[in-house]
């Protein structure tokens, strides 16, 4: 049962790289940061300077009886659009999250799941020598112990070799 879960996991993100460091995601954070960080503190500061105008407004209007006049309404009704801009900077912000949780889990889960094929990216298994949709070579073997090494390895796990 666990062995095709993970085979369906490795299949899924055969085709991941460090989606997190990528230039890519790179240039897209920087963007969403220089977005939604304004648009956050615009939003929010603007529902709060809305806030404090409501209530001094009301309690002026109260103390006077003059009914809720202009000076009352215009900030009530500008908290929504505020609240608005800032839910949208926020949202900016949360993606940037997203964006890295999604790299680091995919990365996590191509190191610790299993591998995929160096060369066409097909998800493999760890006990294959090689591919099994383009012959590649899944393992490199230390010239000094025999040892099998994960390609990836630049230095043999039982020796500590340099690998070519």
């Amino acid at each position: 049962m666990f062995t095709s879960l993970r085979q369906q996991i490795l299949a899924l993100n055969a085709d991941v790289s460090d989606v997190t460091n990528s230039e890519k995601a790179k240039k897209l954070r920087k963007k969403l940061l220089c977005i939604g960080i304004p648009l956050t503190v615009l939003g929010f500061g603007g529902v709060i300077l809305c806030f404090i105008l409501f209530t001094v407004f009301s309690i002026q209007s109260v103390q006077e009886m003059t009914g809720f006049s202009a000076k009352v309404l215009v900030p009530f009704f500008c908290l929504i659009p505020c609240a608005l801009v800032g839910g949208i900077g926020a949202s900016l912000l949360g993606l940037i999250k997203q964006i890295s949780l999604t790299g680091y889990t995919a990365k996590l889960i191509q190191d610790n799941a299993g591998f995929s094929c160096p060369v066409c990216k097909k998800a493999v298994t760890p006990d294959k020598k090689f591919c099994g949709e383009c012959g590649a070579p899944l393992v490199k073997v230390c010239p000094k112990c025999q040892k099998d090494n994960a390609v990836k390895n630049n230095f043999c796990d039982g020796c500590g070799e340099a690998l070519e």
